[in-house]
């Protein structure tokens, strides 16, 4: 079967006399069988990474991330120091990105730019 994986993403914003709205969408074939959707603790207070709990997923094709933390950041990173770090998800924010690796590591971070604990909700899918 083919088209499996619904994408629809919509963005607007308005302040101040400016105005915008996109939306985009996107059909993609989903070659494996297996899903998650989940909420993790993210608990090091120390600087550590921890993974994301992806299940039986082995091939990770699609990932959606929303922060449920009413105060701290949450990073996300493609490796287990930090490396590469290329989002900060505020309290609230979302995240969504095809995968292009099989491992990501979170950590939260608090408005003092200290590292605290956060909760977030994991919705992905296999390749």
């Amino acid at each position: 079967m083919a088209n499996e994986i619904n994408i629809s993403v919509n963005l607007n914003a308005a302040k101040s006399g400016l105005s915008l709205s996109r939306n985009w969408s996107a059909t993609l074939t989903m070659a494996g069988e297996d899903a998650i959707t989940a909420t993790q603790f993210i608990q090091a207070t120390n600087g550590d990474w921890e993974a994301l709990v992806l299940g039986e997923i082995a091939a990770l094709g699609q990932i959606l991330i929303k922060n449920l933390d009413t105060v701290n950041d949450v990073e996300v990173s493609p490796a287990n120091d930090g490396t590469d770090t290329f989002a900060k998800m505020s309290p609230g924010g979302v995240l969504l990105l095809p995968a292009g690796t099989s491992a990501f590591w979170v950590r939260g971070r608090t408005p003092a730019d200290g590292y605290g604990t956060a909760r977030i909700l994991l919705t992905a899918c296999e390749a």
